[in-house]
């Protein structure tokens, strides 16, 4: 999704909601990118498991700094960043536009968003996507996430949205970016197989 069609300026990304911090191994591994803010709400993920991951798929730790906060309070400079990097993070969100809107004050002219989120396509109506959310979280999910196995939890409980590709690109052309897509169609049950690919060494 770019913000305009100028070559981006600096050489600083954010990997926003990081999680374990894959994204951010990624970009720190990027020549051009010269610094990586790997932003991400939950200081456990940030404290203890980023380093671990780090570790493992030799990021360049030099570049990152670890910052505990949300898509919508950036500690981060305006028109500071070049790339910014959203996997499977943005349907999170409880204000995509507010999201967005601080994205085009962190980005410089030309930057970019890289989002890898999911999408549904246009048939789906927006009372099937929100019975989506309705569903229970599995097992192994809770347990993932120190859920008790008792408790009902579902997927809107761990604050998830659903959104259509026409719904992504009304957030992203009202907010100033001028967004392209690139599909890759697979049912949910190749999610293990995709998850799988020595991503590092690809």
């Amino acid at each position: 999704f770019l913000k305009n069609c100028k070559q981006p300026a600096g050489g600083a990304a954010v990997d926003m909601g990081s999680g374990t911090g894959v994204g951010a191994c990624i970009l720190s591994r990027l020549e051009a990118v010269e610094k990586v803010f790997a932003v991400e709400f939950s200081a456990h993920f940030v404290e203890k498991v980023m380093p671990l991951v780090f570790e493992k798929y030799n990021a360049n730790i030099e570049k990152i700094q670890r910052v505990v906060s949300d898509f919508n309070h950036l500690k981060i400079e305006d028109g500071s960043l070049s790339i910014i990097l959203d996997i499977d993070s943005f349907h999170h969100s409880e204000d995509l536009d507010r999201t967005l809107q601080e994205c085009q004050r962190v980005l410089a002219p030309g930057g970019v968003i890289i989002a890898i989120d999911r999408a549904w396509t246009d048939r789906y109506t927006r009372e099937q996507l929100e019975a989506m959310l309705n569903t229970e979280f599995p097992d192994h999910l809770k347990k993932k996430y120190n859920i008790p196995l008792d408790q009902h939890f579902t997927r809107r409980d761990f604050g998830e949205h659903e959104y259509t590709i026409k719904e992504w690109f009304a957030f992203f052309n009202r907010n100033g970016f001028e967004p392209s897509v690139f599909l890759l169609r697979h049912p949910p049950a190749l999610n293990r197989f995709w998850l799988r690919l020595p991503t590092f060494d690809l």
